[in-house]
């Protein structure tokens, strides 16, 4: 999936391509293109979120900063398409819930604040500063054009410098309308816009202290984050997640730098699909690869062998991914059993069912519903708090993490789920 973030450095918009990995970073004119261009696209979600807007569909996510939609440079006319779709929706959302009529006044939210976002994309669009008469460089269409088909028409190279009728900005216009009504803030309001807006099944509620060592978390960046982006995605796994487990597991100041339990895991062959080579590979740590002959085994790892920070790292996402294949693909689930084992995981699990009333199956298959964490203590191995512990070192609280795998009809597959966590203090 080809994703881009936007955001505002310096007074300066900013495109940065695979923000996790910092592939390619645009300014200036090439990433307003960047932005009008993938405006075109017609997209299946979008996800409104207090920090931003996410465009997404099966093959590309847009995320766009509140910085961007709330600058007095008039981006939003770059985002022409999908700003008018986003104030259809919410006019019928307010006409929906009694609100149609009425100014609405910039708000927050707690955890998924949409209040502020929506009604400033309405009020754009409404008093007419959204003009769709922008063009964009033939130099950057031809070179997205091999990353995906775009929907647009012929453009040329021309290129206004002054867009007309430039909006004031949005800030002080929310900010002087000192008489409007307040849109209700209740959580179920919020829910209801949530769901007509997007399908939001992947918004994981966990609520903890997110303070973490950043020294360590600077250790950990510094001298692996090269071998996690060279090994994690051969595992289907995002570069995010696995820094942040090494990040926890040890920052790196230790010589088995993802704390792999050697007892737990030699002689078990585990079968795994590597994305680079496209086919499964079947690998097992042992110190008597002789036991294993004639058993299909592509890979044999010695104690020896993890002492390498790469060996070490992909040992540990073929640990994860194990633990999700097995978690029925929920991601929290996987991480909580990478900790405590899968065994142990599964005795939570059927402890947690059982109280309510359901079956383990119902409970991995809603990744959001995460009471099933609540059921930790019952085990006294590992770290019950794992989960947290890990996702405190998710430098942005609202960036995706995700796992792929190949499914029973050996089509690729993502799972992918974003932390909202109400007690966090962190801003973009």
């Amino acid at each position: 999936m080809n994703a881009y973030m936007f955001d505002i450095d310096d007074g300066e918009l900013i495109c940065i391509k695979n923000p996790t990995s910092l592939n390619a970073r645009y300014t200036g004119e090439d990433s307003m293109n960047r932005l009008r261009i993938l405006d075109n696209k017609k997209y299946k979600k979008i996800r409104i979120m207090n920090s931003g807007i996410i465009l997404e569909n099966t093959n590309t996510r847009v995320y766009i900063k509140d910085k961007v939609l709330f600058s007095e440079n008039n981006y939003q006319n770059c985002l022409y398409k999908n700003m008018r779709k986003i104030s259809k929706a919410f006019h019928r959302y307010s006409k929906k819930n009694g609100l149609a009529g009425k100014k609405i006044k910039a708000g927050a939210y707690t955890g998924v604040a949409v209040v502020g976002i929506l009604s400033a994309i309405s009020i754009n669009a409404n008093i007419g500063t959204l003009k769709d008469d922008t063009f964009v460089s033939s130099e950057v269409l031809e070179s997205m054009q091999d990353e995906f088909e775009l929907d647009v028409q012929d453009v040329t190279n021309v290129f206004k410098d002054n867009i007309v009728n430039k909006a004031a900005s949005l800030e002080n216009t929310l900010a002087n309308n000192k008489n409007d009504e307040v849109i209700d803030q209740k959580e179920n309001s919020t829910e209801s816009l949530l769901n007509e807006l997007e399908d939001n099944s992947n918004l994981v509620n966990i609520n903890f202290d997110d303070s973490f060592d950043q020294v360590k978390y600077n250790h950990a960046f510094e001298n692996h984050y090269n071998d996690i982006c060279e090994r994690a995605p051969r595992w289907g796994i995002s570069t995010n997640l696995m820094l942040s487990i090494l990040s926890q597991e040890s920052g790196g100041y230790e010589e088995n730098i993802m704390q792999i339990q050697w007892g737990s895991w030699a002689d078990f062959p585990i079968t795994i699909f590597n994305f680079e080579k496209g086919e499964f590979e079947k690998i097992v740590l042992t110190e008597t690869p002789e036991k294993f002959q004639n058993q299909g085994i592509t890979q044999f790892i010695s104690k020896e062998d993890l002492k390498n920070p790469k060996t070490n790292i992909s040992v540990a996402c073929i640990i994860l991914r194990y633990s999700f294949d097995e978690m029925d693909h929920n991601i929290t689930a996987a991480l909580q059993a990478y900790n405590f084992g899968v065994g142990n995981m599964n005795k939570v699990l059927t402890k947690a069912a059982s109280e309510k009333e359901c079956t383990v199956e119902d409970l991995l298959r809603n990744q959001a519903d995460t009471s099933y964490l609540n059921y930790r203590n019952i085990v006294t191995v590992g770290d019950p708090k794992y989960v947290e512990n890990t996702l405190r070192f998710i430098q942005n609280p609202n960036e995706e993490i995700s796992i792929s795998y190949i499914d029973e009809n050996g089509n690729p597959q993502k799972t992918s789920m974003i932390i909202n966590n109400e007690q966090s203090t962190r801003t973009l």
